[in-house]
């Protein structure tokens, strides 16, 4: 049995642009829960249905307009606006994501909010690394020298 002088990824080049491009084999998972038509002004996110309620105390409230889900290439679906109609996906181990949506306003407070409190839990640290004699640390600097 003669060995093929190509490699497993490697195939030869026809250069025929005709040819259709091929898609790679593990690309057919990605971009499912990719959406479009979101409302101009808006933020939406999925939301495991285990942090719905939560979701909702902060303002969010469920997708009602039509939006497209998945990868348009990959055979995405088209999820029309059904009065009271949630929009959801199948997260894996039997966990259902729901379609949240949030005017921009709001969000960027939260985004902030949230900011403000990483920002004093940090200096919290920093302060106390200090108080207990640790120094400043300096950023890491590294020389880049080209190979010879």
């Amino acid at each position: 049995m003669s060995k093929s002088p190509l490699t497993l990824n490697q195939r030869p080049k026809t250069g025929n642009p005709s040819r259709p491009a091929r898609l790679n084999l593990n690309s057919l998972k990605r971009n499912v829960l990719t959406v479009e038509g979101i409302r101009d002004g808006f933020h939406a996110c999925w939301v495991n249905e285990d942090q719905v309620d939560r979701y909702q105390d902060l303002g969010y409230d469920f997708v009602q307009n039509e939006v497209f889900v998945g990868s348009r290439r990959l055979g995405g679906v088209a999820d029309a606006a059904v009065p009271g109609a949630r929009i959801s996906r199948n997260v894996g181990n039997n966990t259902v994501a729901y379609l949240m949506e949030i005017p921009n306003e709001i969000y960027d407070q939260i985004i902030e909010y949230h900011s403000q409190i990483a920002a004093e839990q940090e200096e919290g640290a920093f302060g106390q690394a200090k108080s207990h004699g640790l120094r400043e640390t300096t950023p890491l600097q590294v020389e880049v020298k080209e190979h010879q």
